[in-house]
């Protein structure tokens, strides 16, 4: 069975409400969100928006070779740029949603994580 892609990556994180639902509730919310964690949440914020931009400006150029159109060297050259910036960013976005999540949890619950069980890269 398929996980949905909103799933959280260990079984720690099941009861825990999706990135953005914590973060879009309001200020008067029973949790007390840190700087720290919010800067986290804001760098989160970016990287996906970067991650999205650039994703959707790859589509573009390849949806003009599927249509039949030559690319030119820049416009391969680009293609390339932007899976390197892709693969990067969401490896960044791992890091940051586990870093989130862990302060996520403590705001909560009152205690960090236990990722014992989460294999490791």
């Amino acid at each position: 069975q398929q996980l949905p892609l909103t799933s959280q990556s260990s079984n720690n994180t099941s009861n825990l409400p999706s990135i953005d639902t914590f973060f879009s509730s309001t200020p008067s919310s029973k949790y007390t969100i840190s700087n720290p964690l919010q800067q986290l949440y804001n760098q989160y914020q970016t990287k996906s928006y970067k991650l999205d931009a650039i994703s959707t400006e790859s589509k573009r150029i390849s949806q003009k070779e599927d249509m039949g159109v030559e690319l030119t060297e820049g416009q391969r050259n680009q293609l390339t740029k932007n899976q390197d910036k892709l693969t990067a960013l969401e490896t960044s976005l791992k890091g940051l949603k586990d870093k989130i999540e862990e302060g996520m949890h403590v705001a909560i619950y009152g205690k960090p994580l236990n990722r014992q069980f989460q294999r490791s890269k």
